[in-house]
């Protein structure tokens, strides 16, 4: 689970409670922000999270998971999944801005990604 920034996981333990039952659920703080230390370089892009959000979800969730993401956290998930399409089994995202089809690449095999709006 990714969410807003400048918030963190914390928002998202109710959903964790619920969802713990069915699925191995963890909730990552954004470095710099919530419990977790900030990255050792300037982040000035989204995509300075991405190698190390993939070498945690690699760690704790192994080589594919279905990823939440929230506002800021969903634009994350955006670009992590088209970075590493094959790590990404399902994508749900909320309170994220416009998401059109061409803003996600095409799946890989055993994916699955539909955009669905209320727009």
């Amino acid at each position: 689970m990714l969410h807003p920034s400048p918030r963190s996981s914390a928002m998202d333990e109710p959903w964790m409670e619920t969802l713990a039952p069915v699925f191995h659920v963890v909730a990552v703080d954004t470095p710099g922000y919530g419990g977790s230390d900030p990255l050792p370089i300037p982040v000035t892009q989204l995509s300075d999270y991405l190698a190390p959000l993939c070498a945690l979800l690699q760690t704790v969730a192994g080589p594919q998971c279905l990823l939440y993401g929230s506002a800021t956290g969903a634009q994350l998930g955006i670009a992590f999944a088209n970075r590493h399409p094959g790590a990404v089994k399902h994508l749900l995202l909320s309170t994220c801005s416009w998401t059109t089809q061409r803003t996600l690449t095409t799946p890989s095999a055993g994916t699955s990604w539909r955009v669905i709006s209320p727009i």
